[in-house]
């Protein structure tokens, strides 16, 4: 039992030192897997904080950093969680080009309500 116990904590460190894609079912577990880190940009599947998580640094995101299939045009919801000095561009076409979308320090949007409901491709850091 014991070394499932820590296997369970060793991957749970992974994913949150990695800040990669993957699928959160219950609503709770979305939300957490946002708001429970400072210091990253997220993006959730759905407005109301279900689906599939994306969670970076801006130094994974740097210059520019296309989505994968897997989360292309997927985006409903984007939360900048960097207290100051970092914000963030959303762009709908590959390579941060096309119409692009700001996410301020500290803030949520829903995407639906920016009109840029599933359509980020690609997303760029903005030191400000």
């Amino acid at each position: 039992m014991k070394i499932r116990a820590v296997a369970g904590a060793v991957v749970a460190a992974m994913v949150g030192i990695t800040g990669t894609i993957f699928v959160g079912s219950p609503a709770s577990a979305a939300i957490a897997d946002c708001t429970a880190y400072e210091n990253v940009v997220c993006l959730t599947e759905n407005a109301d904080w279900t689906g599939r998580v994306w969670r970076q640094t801006q130094e994974q995101v740097g210059n520019c950093t296309n989505f994968g299939s897997d989360f292309n045009n997927k985006a409903s919801l984007a939360a900048n969680r960097y207290r100051g000095s970092v914000g963030f561009w959303l762009y709908d076409g590959a390579n941060c080009t096309g119409a692009r979308l700001y996410i301020e320090s500290w803030r949520y949007h829903v995407l639906s309500e920016d009109h840029f409901d599933n359509k980020a491709s690609s997303i760029k850091t903005v030191l400000l």
